[in-house]
């Protein structure tokens, strides 16, 4: 039977119609699906992937309309325990002719593969290729202490680096190395590799040795993401 389904079969004598008998329902799934997305992303940011239930010869089954769960699979890094596919179901009502489009978004860095497995049967599955997902921005704050506006020379200032999903949130995962620059007149630290400990963001600790306005450019080292600083005032003390 090439598609998916409930079927009953009525087994007829050709030359007495009187004599028949019904198979009870047999329930046709697929053999697997092919699933589809494309192999860039944001973090937390909605993307449409296609998942199409197929039969043995590789057809399409245009009547398939059960649950399929979802199920993110780590290539990079190895563990995603934090990490939250989300929806982690398409329902059946979802499904046309055999393909189902949904909308989803996954919360870490890194490369993933997402596993779509029949309802009744997980062993009738399909892998999608391998998904990147990136962070959106980084971000860069400076807060001055006592609620003022600006340092002094000599100060400790702080500068909290975040690298951001598409919500605005810190990603918890972010292990990019960032590298701080400013004009002269501002020591900066060194580079810095973001740990797991970070949960993506970092406090780094600058200070001024002469009065001015300063601006602080931070920017991860393989060079997909920059932010500068609000600018920052220092006065003598």
């Amino acid at each position: 039977y090439p598609d998916a389904g409930l079927v009953t079969i009525t087994i007829t004598n050709k030359d007495d119609p009187s004599e028949a008998g019904t198979i009870s329902q047999i329930l046709f799934l697929p053999a697997s699906f092919a699933v589809s997305a494309p192999s860039t992303q944001t973090v937390a940011k909605p993307f449409g992937f296609s998942v199409t239930a197929l039969n043995a010869k590789g057809e399409v089954t245009p009547n398939y309309t059960s649950q399929v769960s979802l199920r993110p699979l780590a290539v990079n890094p190895a563990s995603i325990a934090l990490g939250v596919l989300a929806p982690s179901q398409i329902s059946g009502a979802e499904f046309q002719n055999g393909t189902a489009s949904p909308q989803v978004t996954w919360n870490l860095y890194g490369t993933i593969k997402i596993q779509a497995q029949d309802s009744k049967d997980s062993t009738k599955q399909g892998l999608s290729p391998e998904i990147t997902f990136l962070p959106k921005s980084l971000s860069v704050k400076v807060e001055p202490p006592g609620g003022r506006d600006f340092f002094y020379i000599g100060e400790p200032i702080s500068l909290l680096v975040q690298a951001l999903d598409e919500l605005g949130a810190p990603i918890p995962n972010y292990p990019g190395t960032i590298e701080l620059s400013a004009g002269s007149g501002l020591t900066l630290p060194g580079e810095y590799t973001y740990t797991g400990q970070d949960a993506g963001e970092h406090k780094f600790l600058a200070s001024a040795l002469q009065a001015g306005e300063y601006l602080v450019l931070a920017s991860a080292k393989d060079g997909s993401l920059k932010a500068e600083s609000p600018p920052i005032v220092v006065k003598n003390a």
